[in-house]
């Protein structure tokens, strides 16, 4: 699931870890329910990441992925004066490298044979035209990763725990047509909100930010991954986001069947977004033991979108 693929080329890695056993293909998604960590890359250069903070959540075939800057990437700055959409746009040099340095993507998770393909319906970073493909096999407990499309290694490691209460749902939001990704397994949730316009392929998001005026910004930020967890009071708490203003903050769902509304910040404060229901999988997305939790939304009028930045 490498995200620098820059060629379509098929590429072999002769670096790849010995196996001490029989590989054991991954034959469906359902077979990695649940947050996957991801311990080491490795390229054909040699280059090792063991440090930046990787979970890819996966549903029963939609799936969210965040890649948080650690390591080889800036170091967090300061983002305590940074409250909102506006903050963000207005932030220094170092914060818009931090920001632009997050990876994360969201969308269907299919395998064929080993071959896994994940299909990105919302990508926080400009598209690369690649396919992102790689083919795994268990090596113990040990998921491992090839690339297909670009030299790589990855090892991947399921976090224990429930995974009987898994659902997901690929929504289009009402108004601004934005694409979005809501995913839940067990106590452990997904979010991805995509951008209005998708941006051109090429050059990173950093490069992008770097180069615009604080309008371009806003828009260039206007798209959100995170992961978060559900609280036993039913509180789907945000734990991690490329927004970081959104962290501790309540995503607070209403399912109504062929609706959904989440609660969100916007340029003029909180606002809650609607979503229209696109394809449903699993089970109920909204935990059976929370049904206080599931109260009805806020004024519909405080769920219509910002204006287009």
């Amino acid at each position: 699931m490498d995200t620098a693929a820059s060629s379509g080329a098929v590429v072999t890695l002769p670096i790849v870890r010995q196996v001490t056993s029989s590989p054991v293909a991954v034959t469906t998604p359902e077979a990695l329910l649940g947050p996957v960590r991801r311990s080491l890359y490795l390229d054909a250069e040699g280059r090792r990441d063991e440090t930046t903070q990787v979970v890819w959540l996966q549903g029963p075939g939609l799936y969210v992925d965040l890649r948080r800057p650690a390591g080889l990437h800036p170091p967090r700055p300061d983002l305590s004066d940074l409250t909102g959409p506006d903050g963000l746009a207005a932030a220094p040099v170092p914060v818009l490298r931090w920001l632009g340095a997050h990876e994360g993507f969201a969308g269907s998770f299919t395998v064929t044979g080993d071959l896994a393909r994940w299909e990105r319906l919302v990508d926080l970073q400009p598209p690369t035209g690649v396919p992102d493909e790689g083919r795994l096999h268990w090596d113990g407990t040990t998921l491992v990763e090839v690339g297909v499309h670009a030299a790589y290694v990855e090892h991947w490691h399921p976090e224990p725990g429930p995974v009987d209460a898994a659902a997901a749902v690929l929504l289009r939001e009402r108004g601004s047509g934005r694409p979005g990704v809501l995913v839940r397994v067990g106590a452990r949730f997904g979010l991805a909100r995509g951008r209005t316009t998708p941006l051109p392929p090429g050059a990173r998001l950093t490069a992008l930010l770097l180069r615009a005026d604080a309008r371009d910004r806003a828009a260039l930020l206007d798209c959100e991954v995170a992961l978060g967890r559900i609280d036993p009071d039913g509180r789907w708490v945000v734990e991690m986001s490329t927004l970081p203003y959104r962290e501790g903050d309540d995503l607070a769902p209403h399912d109504a069947g062929d609706r959904l509304t989440t609660c969100d910040v916007g340029v003029h404060g909180p606002l809650v977004r609607t979503w229209d229901v696109v394809r449903r999988e699993g089970t109920t997305l909204l935990p059976a033991h929370d049904p206080a939790h599931q109260t009805a939304p806020p004024d519909e009028k405080a769920g219509e979108p910002d204006a287009p930045q």
